[in-house]
């Protein structure tokens, strides 16, 4: 018999529980040795970005420990949960059309989708899946209210641990961040400035918050003009806040190149939004400028400046003064 259902119930006795690290591979949000822990609340989101193909996680739910054993609110409840659980952060957008589907390798495994992550006997179980024997398990096609989720893998208190493959499908809209870094001029003279133009723009089909874009500045250069951003330590960050879809956003950092400075001039940019990004390729970009001597347009212009270059003249002028 399969217990699916749908059941909203306000949240109450919310706990806060800390989550040691977050890295972006696609694994359940526990620590596989020897612990399952709710996410912390800034931890990203290892269900959020749906590639059209579906998402795929696989794990095992052995060497873990249960926090969850009863799930208040779904028609599971009354069944006790006490085996170790898999637990991952789900994070849906406006729009989303998303479906769950568990495959398992000889183990009896339920789905469980919470509106909170907690040992709590009052927290919200909101849909959940538990088919009796060692079959799959699906919760259906279905538009979620946006915010944030904990999807459990769990098991009864007489049956086992084991592997299972999660596969996420459907449509869940999320930001494409592009960034441009461009310099000018190129080449540059040794003790001139050197302009960089930032740019991001939100190619994608949901509202991005908190986007912020960082540049990693090359040694051998001095901030001028900061372009409204935060610089410290050879970083530029520009805190850029909303931007929504189709907008984008342009900022120009001034840089004097130092006198001694040679070779290429190398810098990245990077943009991160609070919400996970559809095409990861496009959110870095990297300059290389090349740096020339004074010294050395002088000897292959016979000492004047013919280019036009303003920053060639401003320092011949410093340097007879």
């Amino acid at each position: 018999m399969r217990r699916t259902e749908l059941f909203s119930i306000t949240i109450t006795g919310i706990k806060k529980w800390r989550f040691a690290a977050a890295t972006l591979s696609m694994v359940a949000l526990c620590d596989l040795t020897a612990r399952a822990q709710c996410p912390s609340p800034d931890a990203p989101a290892r269900i959020e970005v749906i590639p059209p193909t579906g998402l795929t996680l696989e794990g095992s739910t052995c060497g873990l420990k249960n926090i969850v054993s009863q799930y208040p609110g779904c028609r599971i409840y009354g069944n006790e949960y006490s085996q170790p659980e898999a637990i991952y952060k789900v994070s849906l957008h406006e729009g989303n059309q998303v479906a769950f589907n568990l495959t398992v390798d000889g183990v009896d495994l339920a789905l469980a989708m919470m509106k909170a992550c907690s040992p709590d006997p009052n927290y919200t179980c909101f849909r959940s899946a538990d088919t009796i024997g060692a079959v799959g398990e699906s919760l259906f096609e279905f538009r979620y209210e946006p915010r944030v989720y904990f999807l459990n893998i769990d098991a009864r208190k007489n049956s086992a641990c084991g592997k299972y493959k999660l596969t996420v499908t459907g449509v869940n809209p999320v930001p494409d961040l592009a960034v441009g870094l461009t310099a000018s001029p190129k080449p540059v003279v040794a003790g001139n400035v050197l302009t960089y133009t930032l740019s991001v723009r939100n190619d994608g089909k949901l509202n991005a918050t908190e986007v912020k874009v960082t540049q990693t500045l090359p040694v051998g250069v001095t901030v001028t003009a900061n372009g409204g951003c935060d610089t410290s330590s050879g970083t530029v960050v520009c805190k850029i806040g909303g931007l929504a879809i189709g907008a984008s956003i342009e900022k120009k950092i001034q840089v004097r190149v130092a006198l001694a400075t040679k070779g290429t001039l190398t810098s990245t940019a990077t943009a991160k939004a609070n919400e996970g990004d559809q095409n990861l390729a496009n959110n870095q970009k990297t300059d290389r400028t090349d740096i020339t001597s004074l010294s050395a347009l002088s000897h292959n212009n016979s000492g004047f400046a013919c280019s036009g270059d303003e920053s060639l003249i401003d320092v011949r002028s410093r340097e007879a003064l």
